[in-house]
């Protein structure tokens, strides 16, 4: 018998052409058998998935290819998040890979071919099928307290493991119900007039590059408090025939809050208040004595804006 070989790895197609003659030499034509095919080629799976980021449900293809051999039989996947599953599902379509709203996947596709002699390709695994539906988050660096200078907030944006954050937007007012339109490129400043006391809000939102969109978000009122307080007294232009006491009364409106007041007195309305006020101010005259007297105070609030010296 004639041996007739072929390597592994390869297809390989031969003829064996033959005649014979008998012993007077009578020499018949020659004679050529058919092809004789052997594959020992395994057939090649690809897969149409890519490295990329993608905002909806995928299908991956998968197509097998058996070259000039004995044509592919079936193919075999199985999918998983880690890449390492046995294909044992017969493929017949497009394979889905879906995501649940509001999350983050990665998936891989695991598959191998046969032909029709069995030839079997080793396990391929294809690109991690990445799938983001989840929202950004951005947070802010705002707080409840209130402050006594203009304020630069920060707004960071983070999308986990997912796409990665394209755009934040934002806008500032005094309501919180403003719509973030502008693009925030660096810290946003809050300013609020000497003399003043002001209350913003900064509402804002990021999309990913896959443009999922998260639900506005708003700041904290950021305070900002540059009033002075006001202190009065309970002092009139009367003359009286007893001994007074006159009271102090700080109020810093609707800003950080009265912090501590100083008073001093004196006969000429000339005196620096240095005595913290904590109870009414007793104004005495000796007997048999007319007496006038003037008490001089200020006040500070919580942040240190402290008001000019006021004269009862």
């Amino acid at each position: 018998p004639i041996s007739v070989t072929c390597s592994v790895g390869s297809v390989c197609t031969r003829y064996v052409r033959y005649r014979s003659n008998d012993t007077l030499k009578n020499t018949e034509d020659v004679r050529t058998s058919d092809q004789v095919k052997i594959d020992k080629q395994e057939p090649t799976t690809s897969d149409d998935s890519d490295a990329n980021w993608h905002g909806s449900d995928q299908a991956i293809t998968l197509t097998c290819d058996d070259g000039t051999g004995a044509g592919c039989d079936a193919t075999y996947y199985c999918t998983d998040t880690s890449g390492t599953c046995t294909p044992d599902t017969q493929y017949t379509q497009s394979i889905s890979i879906t995501c649940s709203e509001g999350s983050v996947c990665t998936y891989y596709v695991r598959y191998r071919s046969n032909d029709t002699l069995a030839n079997t390709e080793d396990v391929r695994t294809s690109d991690q099928v990445r799938i983001d539906k989840q929202k950004p988050t951005t947070s802010d660096d705002s707080d409840t307290d209130w402050h006594g200078s203009d304020q630069a907030i920060t707004l960071t944006c983070n999308d986990g493991t997912g796409a990665g954050c394209d755009t934040t937007y934002y806008c500032t007012d005094t309501s919180g119900t403003c719509t973030p339109v502008t693009k925030y490129t660096q810290p946003i400043s809050l300013t609020c007039s000497a003399g003043s006391i002001c209350t913003h809000y900064v509402r804002y939102r990021s999309n990913d590059t896959l443009a999922n969109m998260e639900t506005v978000r708003t700041s904290n009122p950021v305070k900002i408090d540059k009033q002075k307080p006001t202190t009065t007294d309970t002092s009139d232009a009367n003359w009286h025939g007893s001994d007074q006491t006159i009271t102090l009364a700080c109020s810093d409106g609707v800003g950080a809050g009265c912090d501590t007041t100083y008073y001093c007195t004196d006969t000429s309305g000339t005196c620096t208040p240095d005595t913290a006020y904590t109870q009414p101010i007793s104004v005495t005259c000796s007997v048999g004595s007319a007496c006038t007297r003037y008490v001089r105070y200020r006040s500070n609030d919580t942040l240190m804006n402290t008001e000019d010296v006021r004269t009862s």
